[in-house]
């Protein structure tokens, strides 16, 4: 099967030379700056956009996410789409260990949150 750029999907050790592993870390690491950005802070729990992509990367080069079985063409949007699904996880899985309502009550002037917030 030919991908985006015309040529037949490779193994994932195969794309990322093709693809230079360095420029896929950059790009993985400016994806998550950018949200680590909107949010106002450099890092997550002590983890930088460069730590986010370097788990992504473990990820698919370990297999636990396959590059193999993907419907994508496009090695590029492959790791574009694990990078998006891994935020959304942490970003679900964060959420849910706080207690909105006690962060609510507590900060409720200065937040500007609704009593009845319940996350994503």
């Amino acid at each position: 099967m030919e991908n985006a750029h015309g040529r037949v999907k490779t193994t994932v050790l195969e794309e990322l030379e093709y693809w230079n592993v360095i420029f896929v870390i950059r790009k993985l690491t400016d994806y998550y700056q950018r949200h680590l950005n909107s949010y106002r802070v450099k890092q997550l729990n002590g983890l930088t956009g460069y730590d986010f992509a370097m788990n992504v990367i473990e990820k698919i080069v370990s297999g636990s996410r396959s590059w193999e079985n993907s419907s994508y063409s496009s090695f590029m949007d492959f790791c574009y789409s694990v990078a998006k699904s891994e935020l959304s996880l942490w970003r679900v899985t964060k959420f849910k260990e706080f207690d909105h309502f006690d962060v609510v009550q507590e900060n409720k002037s200065n937040l500007h949150i609704r009593d009845d917030y319940q996350g994503y």
